[in-house]
């Protein structure tokens, strides 16, 4: 079995989207940010943006975090 290596917000997406629109003030628990690393993720799933688009959004800090974590590495 393939373990997949990235972080998938399919399911999160779409439960937000499913809970019912009177009741979603109250889909991200109080901590959400905290958990999540910054306020950004959970305004982007209420503005509608899709994985891709969140995702497209981490990749220069990404990048950023790569080159400073290579020093480190055991087995580059």
């Amino acid at each position: 079995e393939k373990i997949e290596d990235e972080v998938s917000l399919k399911y999160l997406i779409k439960f937000y989207h499913e809970f019912p629109d009177t009741e979603r003030s109250k889909f991200f628990i109080a901590y959400f940010d905290k958990l999540a690393g910054t306020k950004l993720l959970k305004r982007q799933i209420e503005n509608g943006m899709s994985e891709d688009e969140i995702k497209k959004t981490w990749q220069k800090d990404l990048k950023a975090f790569k080159v400073k974590r290579k020093k480190y590495l055991l087995y580059p």
